[in-house]
């Protein structure tokens, strides 16, 4: 299945993509990372407090589940902004990982064809045509590494965040 021209990855763009992404999840991951260590104390907190009187009890008790709300809200939001940037890396690593199969392709069509090749020149000039589509899967394979590395570290943080708040809420 061929994409179109428009659609096709850039060499130079690839790492500086991964990167963006990369970046994405450190930073909504330590914005989501936060949140949850807070939801956790706010949490743990609510627990605690004995309260000097009925009032004051009741309204500390208020206070802290707003706190608790308001956090879990801020974490949900992270959380919302890290799925997306988790959902256009994956889109990233789908289409490099349907470039590289049709470099594979390309590559296998140009050694083919470099077969059935009778001159040295020609035969010169479509080694250098195999060679520029080895780069390709190269590149892409190294680049489908980094960026799921990257995305699956940032998902297992997120499925930790998720569990302390839950805990904080039940707490």
């Amino acid at each position: 299945m061929a994409r179109q021209e428009n659609s096709k990855l850039e060499r130079s763009k690839i790492p500086s993509d991964i990167q963006e992404y990369a970046d994405g999840m450190h930073e909504h991951g330590k914005k989501a990372d936060e949140t949850s260590s807070d939801a956790e104390v706010i949490g743990s907190t609510r627990g605690e407090i004995q309260g000097a009187t009925v009032e004051g009890e009741t309204a500390e008790q208020a206070k802290i589940e707003e706190g608790l709300e308001i956090t879990v809200a801020g974490f949900e939001n992270e959380k919302t902004e890290l799925e997306n940037v988790h959902a256009s890396a994956e889109e990233l690593e789908t289409d490099m990982a349907e470039g590289k199969e049709i470099g594979e392709t390309d590559a296998d069509k140009i050694s083919e064809a470099g077969s059935r090749l009778k001159t040295d020149l020609a035969k010169e000039q479509l080694s250098e045509a195999e060679s520029e589509a080895q780069s390709d899967i190269e590149l892409l394979t190294e680049s489908i590494e980094t960026e799921r590395t990257e995305r699956e570290g940032s998902q297992q943080d997120l499925e930790e965040y998720e569990q302390r708040v839950e805990n904080a809420k039940g707490a």
